[in-house]
């Protein structure tokens, strides 16, 4: 009977025994036994807790072709579901029909469609939803202020997260690392710098875990305010707090070390990563040629890109820009147009800076008539003529 399939799918959900649940259901269905609110959301649990989010969309559709009834239990599961699918718009779809349902909707509820605004980048839409909790009564929690703040975040409004988080302090919602995280994050894209230290010292004195995502958003911070020093410092900390920099960590410390002269560091950052045995990617190589190319030790320059070549890590049109450049610094004016021809090859898009960087090559080594070799292989378009071409003669 009804009773005893419910009992029986809850003993799946402790278990997480989704597919003995809806086997159950399914029995249900066919012998026409009656189910009802209980059972339906116990098969729900036990679907969630197993990450079977697509399983947990088909049953609210069972139940509204039955006429049973939908609780809080059960639309809260339907669009945390959608959320954790990655299906964001139908997340908050649903949370708008929520008064169609007469569906008194919890902090579960706005929980889920908070973070499915976040995800979507929606940061207007997740304070509105933050107003109506707070219009309702209903209780605000570590997760709904996480995922706002995080919203704010993506959006790069950065006061809204800072008022959003001084709002939470005052109130007995406790803080965690993701809470921390998401408000760092901010920072990071504001090249708040200053104030992402504050909230790692913060952090430490209220006692909240510090892991890597806490210092690659604080490391970001340090890169984009320019200030090398402190994003060493923060290296220095992670060790201490036995933390592992992973390669978000190093890209940003050297793109750090690099905007601020410093080849040096930004080589000692590059050797620390491969004794760590952190793969480099194209990120690691463009900030660490850039950085050689700016302080004018082009033959560093040239010899990463080489080594970035042998490890077949995908081009990209800034480190390809630097080399070039380091080519004209060095008077290499055919390694430069090897350069460029190598772009071509691997359709890395160019533009104009790829074509003054060739152009300046050839120009200081005076060599234009020599370039008819590797005349054939530059693409016809606008930055050609605005670029090389201008040093070549007629084929």
């Amino acid at each position: 009977n009804t009773i005893t399939c419910s009992a029986a799918i809850s003993a799946c959900e402790k278990g997480i025994q989704w597919t003995k649940a809806l086997e159950l259901l399914a029995s249900m269905l066919r012998s026409r036994v009656r189910m009802n609110t209980m059972t339906c959301n116990a098969a729900i649990s036990v679907c969630g807790n197993s990450g079977e989010w697509g399983q947990v969309l088909e049953l609210p559709v069972i139940m509204a072709s039955r006429h049973i009834e939908m609780s809080t239990v059960t639309y809260s599961a339907a669009i945390s579901s959608c959320e954790k699918d990655g299906k964001w718009m139908r997340a908050l779809e649903l949370f708008m029909l929520i008064d169609t349902f007469k569906v008194i909707a919890n902090a579960v509820t706005y929980n889920a469609a908070i973070s499915a605004c976040e995800k979507c980048g929606e940061w207007r839409q997740a304070l509105q939803l933050v107003a109506v909790m707070e219009g309702q009564g209903v209780q605000m929690t570590t997760r709904t202020y996480s995922a706002a703040i995080s919203a704010c975040e993506k959006g790069g409004e950065l006061l809204t997260a800072l008022g959003l988080f001084a709002s939470m302090r005052g109130s007995d919602v406790e803080m965690n690392t993701i809470t921390y995280n998401a408000v760092i994050s901010a920072c990071e894209k504001s090249g708040a710098w200053r104030q992402s230290l504050e909230f790692i010292r913060l952090m430490i004195t209220q006692h909240v875990e510090l892991d890597a995502t806490t210092y690659n958003a604080a490391v970001s911070a340090c890169e984009r305010g320019g200030e090398w020093k402190q994003a060493l410092e923060l290296f220095c900390q992670m060790t201490c707090a036995h933390v592992e920099p992973n390669s978000i960590t190093y890209n940003a410390g050297i793109s750090a070390c690099g905007a601020s002269g410093q080849w040096r560091k930004a080589l000692e950052l590059c050797g620390m990563m491969t004794a760590s045995m952190l793969e480099k990617d194209s990120v690691t190589y463009s900030a660490a040629i850039s950085s050689c190319e700016k302080a004018g030790e082009w033959r560093t320059a040239l010899s990463l890109f080489c080594e970035m070549q042998a490890f077949t890590i995908e081009l990209h049109v800034i480190t390809c820009n630097a080399a070039i450049r380091a080519c004209a610094q060095g008077g290499k004016w055919r390694a430069a147009l090897e350069h460029l021809s190598l772009m071509v090859d691997c359709m890395v898009e160019t533009d104009d800076e790829t074509f003054s960087a060739a152009a300046c090559a050839c120009e200081k080594c005076d060599r234009a008539y020599d370039m008819q070799p590797s005349h054939a292989a530059l693409p016809e378009n606008r930055y050609a003529e605005k670029g090389i071409r201008r040093f070549l003669p007629p084929c």
